[in-house]
């Protein structure tokens, strides 16, 4: 431990106190260029009356890169649910 410590310090001094690029973790980032997205949806609708009706929708965001490189989990999915209810005075 006291050896890194030793040679962060030995770098902050070479570098006038400010931290080194070496001393920070490599940044990740996802080029979303390289991505497939897709998005799936399942709605219904019940109407009650002529007065009143009742929906709800389930959609799935899927994404997923193109490349071989970037893990699958660096990619998001997701399940959004949406219920609502209309009411026609």
């Amino acid at each position: 431990m006291a050896l890194i410590q030793d040679s962060h310090a030995a770098l902050n001094q070479s570098n006038g106190g400010k931290p080194a690029a070496t001393d920070f973790a490599p940044l990740r980032r996802i080029d979303f260029h390289a991505m497939g997205t897709r998005c799936l949806m399942v709605k219904a609708v019940w109407d009650i009356n002529e007065h009143v009706s009742v929906d709800a929708t389930l959609e799935k965001y899927i994404m997923n890169g193109r490349d071989s490189i970037t893990s699958s989990s660096a990619y998001v999915d997701a399940n959004v649910i949406t219920v609502g209810i209309r009411l026609w005075l």
